[in-house]
């Protein structure tokens, strides 16, 4: 679960890790959400959109947690 303390809402309820290769390579081309609400990249402060099928939130966080820049709809 992701949580945003400080307005204490979910984000977030079933996140999932790219932690692999392949899923920090492919994301979520050809995914859609419907067994996670969000994909999770450590040490990760660019994406690219090619090939995505539906708009995503994007939040860069840094590595003690906190919010940097959200871009919505993207």
């Amino acid at each position: 679960m992701i949580l945003n303390l400080t307005r204490k809402t979910i984000l977030a309820d079933e996140p999932r890790r790219a932690a692999g290769f392949s899923e920090r390579l492919f994301g979520m081309i050809g995914r859609k959400f419907t067994t996670f609400d969000a994909m999770v990249f450590d040490h990760c402060n660019a994406i690219h959109t090619f090939f995505m099928t539906e708009p995503i939130d994007v939040v860069f966080v840094s590595k003690d947690v906190k919010v940097l820049k959200t871009v919505q709809n993207l």
